[in-house]
């Protein structure tokens, strides 16, 4: 990897990732736990901000909750062993980069399948309207048996309820509305990802608007919060 690459996965922030556990032992394994610990809080800096990481040695050091020196001499091993990169533009990692490059090259199949979806509708429909209009301008009328319109009744929608996709991510409008609600946004972000597990598993969890469940799902969490009852002295003296 060249010192002079610059990631930048802003785009394509995850509220989670895939932690393998027999593959992080194994990288782990035969370093400290002041290594570990430095290497584990830098790793998930990495994740959590989508850039590296390009903050004084001071700073990650009290991120890391650890003494400067103790940091610096870490840190050196800990690129020696090429655990961490250091670009001219930060600290880096090779796991973080190959999880975000997995990422936007879902994302970017996504949006061209979503692409192509949408095309195809619209050659669908315009196939459709333009067979109508060349029969309606023949020689015969077109008789009422020949379209079959279904009338749908006032106040019924025409969608059909869906359940969310198994690689479905919130829209980042959905988190900052929930978020200016009074939600942290690692909770908000959690909660889309519980509403998505509900929707897969679920036997009712086809809806025919995500969005407005998603209002209804995270004012629900925030209506049920409430601070913890507090411990009168009389029921501490109880209890003991």
């Amino acid at each position: 990897m060249s010192p002079d690459y610059v990631p930048d996965y802003r785009h394509c922030l995850l509220p989670y990732v895939q932690w393998f556990q027999d593959d992080f032992l194994g990288g782990i394994r035969g370093m400290k736990a002041q290594e570990i610990g430095i290497y584990t809080v830098l790793l998930n800096e990495m994740y959590n901000r989508g850039v590296a990481l390009d903050q004084s040695d001071e700073r990650l050091a009290r991120m890391c909750g650890a003494d400067v020196r103790v940091f610096k001499r870490v840190l050196a091993d800990l690129i020696d062993d090429e655990k961490i990169i250091r670009l001219n533009r930060g600290l880096w990692n090779v796991r973080c980069e190959n999880a975000f490059t997995s990422r936007a090259e879902m994302l970017k199949k996504q949006s061209e399948a979503g692409k192509q979806s949408a095309k195809k509708r619209r050659k669908n429909k315009e196939g459709f309207q333009r067979t109508l209009s060349e029969r309606s301008t023949g020689d015969e009328p077109i008789s009422e048996a020949q379209i079959i319109v279904k009338e749908t009744p006032n106040g019924v929608s025409k969608k059909r309820a869906s359940r969310l996709a198994a690689d479905w991510v919130p829209p980042a409008e959905w988190i900052d509305e929930a978020v200016d609600k009074g939600m942290p946004r690692s909770k908000a972000l959690a909660e889309a990802e519980r509403m998505k597990n509900w929707s897969l598993s679920h036997p009712k969890g086809a809806k025919l608007d995500w969005l407005a469940t998603w209002r209804n799902w995270y004012r629900d969490k925030l209506d049920n919060t409430s601070p913890p009852p507090r411990t009168t002295k009389a029921k501490l003296f109880e209890r003991m």
